[in-house]
């Protein structure tokens, strides 16, 4: 059994020459997540990158060919490992041990970092996924944000049909009104609209009135994830 010493020394020294993660958990016996903490740090080097795409690329080509020769279905295969990885994350997880308002407090903070508006006085998150929508309306709620502070509106493609998509909505987020949903409508740019994701639901934004408390206690959530104790 290798010192844990002896595989952070092994792991940065195969990192600085290149090496994958996956290449270095299985050379020093520690899981990927421990090698990604121990070599964070550590660049790589533009061709080193280069050849790690190549050897991704490569081993994706291998596999379908593989696959090929042995008579099986690609698309079964690679959602059969995709949903794979999904449940490890799943299970990863659920050992954290958080509770309820835990966890949904945590993920706020992190959805608001990537995809919130950064105005210093402003709450408001958008996206067209009706399950993240639900998740950050019932994490708002964790928070102590009451639905009449929770304003709600819909931007649309022209054509698409409003009351469906308003009672959608509403039926979603439990406690809010449908007169209450604010609708805009826009051309699709797109150069075939009739082609491709349409967005039939549109895109959802959720904005909290008087919104300043909460923004500024989200800050510091994620202040406390970049720097826990600090």
């Amino acid at each position: 059994m290798v010192h844990k010493k002896e595989a952070y020394e092994k792991a940065r020294r195969l990192r600085k020459e290149g090496a994958s993660l996956k290449e270095i958990a299985e050379a020093v016996g520690a899981s990927k997540s421990s090698i990604s903490s121990w070599t964070k740090d550590i660049p790589l080097l533009e061709d080193q990158k280069i050849r790690l795409r190549q050897k991704t690329v490569r081993a994706g080509h291998e596999a379908n060919q593989r696959l090929k020769r042995e008579g099986k279905d690609q698309a079964t295969y690679w959602g059969r490992k995709r949903r794979g990885y999904r449940q490890q994350g799943y299970e990863e997880f659920s050992q954290i041990g958080l509770s309820e308002p835990a966890h949904q407090l945590l993920v706020l903070a992190g959805l608001y970092w990537g995809e919130g508006s950064k105005g210093r006085n402003d709450f408001r998150i958008s996206n067209s996924d009706p399950g993240m929508i639900e998740f950050v309306y019932k994490a708002l709620t964790a928070a102590g944000v009451g639905s009449s502070r929770i304003r709600v509106a819909v931007h649309l493609h022209e054509g698409i049909p409003v009351e469906p998509v308003v009672q959608f909505w509403a039926s979603l987020l439990v406690g809010v009104v449908p007169h209450e949903i604010k609708v805009y409508t826009a051309p699709n740019r797109r150069k075939n609209p009739d082609k491709g994701h349409k967005l039939e639901m549109g895109v959802c934004y959720l904005r909290v009135a008087e919104g300043m408390p909460l923004r500024q206690r989200v800050e510091g959530w994620i202040e406390y994830l970049k720097n826990p104790g600090a």
